[in-house]
C-alpha cells in the first residue's frame, strides 16, 4: 500500500480536510460580519467563499464516511480530533503571524524529524508478509539459517546470515511500532524491525519447546536514532507505542522456506511456503 492509497483509506485524513474547510469557512464568515472598512462587494465575495468551503466540508465528510467504510466514522476520538483540528485551524487563520506560521513551522519540523527516524523501520499494512527464513543445512543439533525478504520483488534479498543457531525449531521476534490514527500524514499505522531469531529443542514426549539460543539481528544506529529509541521505549512520544512480538516456535526442515506473516496488527505466525 502506497502513501496516497493509505491516505485515501484513512477517515482521519478526510475528516481533517473537512475540519480545515470548515475552519476556513468560519474565518470567511467572521471577516464578512466584521467589515473593518471592507466594501460590500468584498463582503459578498467572502460570504460566497464561505459557502463554497462549507460545501467542500460536507463533501469531504461524506468521503470520510463512505470511502474507508461507515463503521470507522463512529469512533468518538475521530470527532474529537476533528473538533480540535477545526479550532486550532481557526485560531491559526485568525492570527496567522502569531499562531499560524509558528504552528506550521513546528509541525513541519516534527514531521521531518520523525519521518527520518522511521527510515530505520519497515512500514507494514496487515495482513502482510514480513520476512522469510530458510534452513540451508543442519548438523549436530545446529541449524544454518538465512533470513530473506518475503515479497515477490525482494524474496531473494539476503537480510541476514547464513548464521548458526542451536536447536531443531525456530521462532522470530520483531519490534512493532504502532502509530495513532491521527498521525496519518506519516503514511503508516504499523512498522516493524526484525529483532532476533530464537532456536528451540523440541521434546517429543512433553510436546513442548525449550529455548536454547538467540541470534540477535544487529542493526546500525546513530546517536539521534538511539536517543529516539530511548524516548520511544519510555513512552514519551505521544501517539506512538512500541512492543515486541514473536511467532510460536516451529520445527523446521532443511531447504524449506518459512514466511513470517502478520495477519493482524498484534499477531505473528511462521508459515511454511514454497
Amino acid at each position: 500500500m502506497g502513501y496516497a492509497e493509505f491516505l485515501v483509506h484513512s477517515p482521519w485524513f478526510w475528516t481533517a480536510l473537512a475540519a480545515l474547510s470548515l475552519a476556513a469557512a468560519v474565518r470567511c464568515l467572521l471577516a464578512a460580519l466584521l467589515p473593518r472598512g471592507r466594501s460590500r462587494r468584498r463582503r459578498g465575495r467572502l460570504v460566497a467563499a464561505a459557502l463554497v468551503l462549507l460545501s467542500a466540508a460536507l463533501v469531504l465528510l461524506t468521503l470520510a464516511i463512505f470511502v474507508p467504510g461507515p463503521t470507522e466514522i463512529l469512533d468518538p476520538a475521530l470527532w474529537l480530533f476533528a473538533l480540535l483540528t477545526a479550532i486550532v485551524t481557526l485560531v491559526a487563520l485568525m492570527f496567522p503571524l502569531l499562531c499560524g506560521v509558528p504552528l506550521v513551522l513546528l509541525l513541519s519540523a516534527l514531521m521531518v524529524l520523525f519521518s527520518g527516524y522511521l527510515q530505520s523501520w519497515t512500514a507494514v499494512h496487515p495482513p502482510a508478509d514480513l520476512a522469510a527464513l530458510r534452513v540451508v543445512a543442519a548438523h549436530d543439533g545446529t541449524l544454518h539459517v538465512e533470513l530473506l525478504g518475503s515479497r515477490r520483488y525482494d524474496r531473494d534479498q539476503l537480510l541476514a546470515g547464513p548464521f548458526e543457531i542451536a536447536g531443531a525449531a525456530l521462532s522470530i521476534e520483531v519490534e512493532l511500532l504502532e502509530l495513532h490514527r491521527a498521525l496519518f500524514l506519516l503514511g503508516q499505522r504499523y512498522a516493524i524491525r526484525l529483532r532476533a531469531v530464537h532456536g528451540y529443542r523440541f521434546d517429543a514426549e512433553q510436546t513442548d519447546f525449550t529455548l536454547l539460543a538467540t541470534h540477535d539481528l544487529s542493526r546500525t544506529s546513530d546517536d539521534v536514532a538511539s536517543w529516539s529509541d530511548s524516548l520511544l521505549y519510555a513512552g514519551r512520544i505521544p501517539g506512538v507505542t512500541v512492543a515486541t512480538l514473536a511467532t510460536d516456535a516451529r520445527r523446521v526442515a532443511v531447504l524449506s522456506r518459512y514466511v513470517v506473516h502478520m495477519p493482524e496488527g498484534d499477531r505473528l505466525v511462521l508459515e511454511a511456503r514454497r
